[in-house]
């Protein structure tokens, strides 16, 4: 099993890298590690990135992925691709409150599926999931074809989708599908933390 965080967005709307904003005394990528690091050893944690001197600090594993300026699609077949393990679960990096009880619920019903997905709000949370290796070729052919669209491609894996009641069994208040994408959602994760 391998836990697999995508670092590779361009933070257009934020103007910086978000994935190293303070939030509660460390970064939101480390926050993310941790929550892994409850389900996965360190050595099974990779960063997927187009930029691996910029993560090299946090003395993980690292997958350079050349493909990522076209999407979170190529993020998650360049870290499948590359993962040394059948099992994996991959999440963003801008998702600071991720249950660990969520994530090892995903790996627990992946067997016999190419993927499991939460589904929240009426749409699927894809950088919140389980995947299996075998995965990566459909998803490959996907971004092959131009197709770049991360929902439909996970869609086209007939994954196992978990519903919303059976996610708030684990994360109540769906904390784990909060990201942070504009300095509006920054303060909003502060004002969420200082609650907890």
């Amino acid at each position: 099993m391998a836990g697999m965080i995508l670092v590779g967005g361009m933070s257009r709307r934020m103007g910086k890298q978000k994935a190293m904003l303070q939030l509660g005394g460390s970064t939101i990528l480390e926050r993310v590690i941790s929550s892994l690091s409850r389900v996965y050893p360190q050595d099974r944690i990779y960063l997927v990135t187009p930029r691996p001197a910029e993560v090299a600090w946090l003395g993980l594993g690292v997958i350079e992925s050349e493909q990522y300026s076209v999407g979170p699609l190529a993020g998650l077949a360049e870290a499948l691709k590359h993962s040394p393990d059948e099992h994996n679960v991959v999440v963003g990096c801008d998702m600071p409150f991720i249950s660990s009880e969520l994530l090892a619920l995903f790996l627990a019903k992946l067997p016999g599926n190419l993927a499991v997905v939460p589904e929240v709000g009426g749409y699927l949370e894809p950088l919140c999931a389980a995947y299996s290796k075998q995965a990566v070729n459909l998803l490959a052919q996907e971004l092959h074809s131009g197709q770049f669209g991360l929902q439909k491609a996970v869609r086209m894996l007939n994954p196992l989708i978990l519903p919303e009641e059976n996610i708030r069994l684990y994360d109540p208040f769906l904390r784990s599908f909060f990201n942070i994408n504009t300095w509006d959602d920054f303060e909003r994760a502060r004002s969420l933390l200082a609650k907890l």
